[in-house]
């Protein structure tokens, strides 16, 4: 009986040997390549094969968006806030049930089955499937429960007075890798401080490899301006009536605190809908004519004459 136990033990240590094995080999095989790219000189050829060594080991370098500073009036009235889209990306060696997840993905998503198909099949372990998906349709994937399909949250700038202070306030776009940029106005000035850090992560495509550190993820610092909302939409309104009154093709006002120099509203004609960038007709709206154009100095030379 004793003999039997034995030589079951020894059966089962025999069958597992050659996976230890294996798996010290790879591991050992990574180690060299590590040591390779860390030492070896960095000729044209070594850095062509260095290249190709990464390309093979890492499939997605993963980049997650810093959320940008809130803008906020003097009272503390949100002027620019952020709103959570979706990314919606998929671990094909997950996939349990790559037929459904195809057929599931192209539904919710309204994509092509032989694009969602290229990238549920994918030899990598993670393929980016969507950009910018609204929380209604991650919801409904969500609910779908589909084995390796999972999001990440994109912060999304929204701006919730509208129209109200745009040309002070400006707008964001996106640049390369979908990074968050300002424009104009405060968003574009203060590009640096708003936006924060992003981090990015290289994703494996081979076992047992090493982390890599990531960087830090530092949301944006928030703004507090100067102006104040409701003297803002006061001074808007003023403004319009005195356009039609006087039949205007344009003007300006600004209202200044004389004891701190604090502007409390800025207003030109014209605003925009920062939430809707490509809905403006005519560029000239998009910049402040209050600091943009040029005028004629008029009774500020009084006191000299």
């Amino acid at each position: 009986m004793q003999q039997t136990a034995i030589s079951m033990q020894q059966e089962t240590l025999r069958r597992r040997l050659p996976l230890v094995v294996g798996l010290l080999l790879i591991a050992s095989i990574s180690m060299v390549v590590r040591m390779i790219l860390f030492q070896a000189p960095q000729t044209p050829e070594v850095a062509a094969f260095v290249q190709r060594v990464r390309d093979s080991q890492y499939g997605e370098t993963l980049q997650q968006t810093a959320a940008r500073g809130i803008i906020y009036d003097r009272n503390g009235q949100p002027m620019a806030v952020n709103t959570l889209l979706y990314r919606i990306a998929i671990s094909p060696n997950l996939v349990s049930d790559a037929e459904g997840t195809i057929e599931n993905l192209s539904a919710v998503l309204n994509r092509d089955p032989l694009e969602i198909s290229a990238l549920v099949n994918s030899p990598t372990q993670y393929e980016m499937i969507q950009n910018n998906v609204e929380p209604g349709t991650w919801r409904r994937l969500d609910q779908l429960d589909l084995d390796g399909v999972f999001s990440e949250t994109i912060p999304k700038r929204y701006y919730p007075q509208g129209k109200l202070a745009s040309q002070v306030i400006g707008f964001v776009g996106y640049g390369e890798s979908d990074a968050v940029l300002g424009y104009l106005g405060v968003e574009g000035y203060y590009q640096d401080q708003l936006a924060g850090r992003t981090r990015r992560q290289e994703v494996s495509n081979i076992p047992f490899d090493i982390p890599q550190d990531e960087e830090r993820l530092d949301r944006g610092a928030d703004l507090v301006l100067t102006l104040d909302r409701d003297l803002q939409f006061l001074a808007e309104a003023e403004l319009q009536l005195a356009i039609d009154q006087y039949s205007a093709t344009g003007g300006t006002i600004i209202v200044m605190n004389p004891r701190t120099g604090d502007i409390l509203a800025m207003v030109s004609q014209d605003a925009f809908d920062p939430n809707d960038i490509a809905g403006v007709k005519d560029e000239r709206s998009l910049k402040n004519p209050a600091i943009a154009d040029i005028y004629e100095p008029g009774s500020v030379f009084k006191v000299l004459t």
